[in-house]
């Protein structure tokens, strides 16, 4: 289940959307295939942390699922009305998975020519963006411009898990 969705518009950088998942099952089966598929190109990224490959979910059902749900409630809400989101003209480019323990972070960076779409799992460290810094909690999906500036502070005390896509209209 779908519970809200904002669109915030930021004059700098673009649209800034959030969606809230509610399905326990799907998240769980997610977070879940986090935990299992952690890989030894941990550390060497952005990501001062431990992450999947980066195509680790492109081809997950589960994945494919999430999408679904995050697409229909654009859809719904003619989120992307200038972009031809339901006719599947969706690419998405990458889809990998991340855990921060404490004391790691994400470091600022961006990513070009693409959305980039967050899945949360914890409400344990928040997104930074140069326009506003977002809190996270589970089931929440941050959708931002590639082209903003983006961060993770220093994780305090829990782990954060997230899962990321990169994507664009075709």
């Amino acid at each position: 289940m779908i519970l809200k969705s904002e669109l915030k518009k930021f004059s700098l950088e673009g649209l800034f959307l959030q969606i809230k998942i509610e399905d326990d099952l799907l998240l769980n089966a997610l977070e879940n295939k986090i935990l299992s598929a952690l890989l030894t190109n941990s550390y060497k990224t952005n990501v001062i942390g431990k992450m999947t490959s980066y195509e680790y979910f492109v081809q997950d059902n589960d994945f494919k699922k999430l999408l679904s749900l995050f697409y229909a409630e654009a859809i719904k809400d003619n989120l992307f009305s200038n972009f031809p989101i339901d006719k599947g003209l969706i690419n998405i480019k990458e889809a990998w998975g991340n855990i921060l323990e404490k004391n790691e972070y994400v470091k600022k960076h961006i990513h070009y020519n693409q959305i980039t779409s967050c899945l949360y799992f914890d409400d344990n460290s928040d997104l930074h963006t140069k326009e506003e810094s977002f809190k996270t909690f589970r089931g929440l999906i941050l959708s931002i411009p590639g082209c903003c500036p983006h961060w993770v502070e220093p994780v305090k005390d829990k782990k954060r898990i997230s899962l990321i896509w990169n994507w664009s209209f075709q």
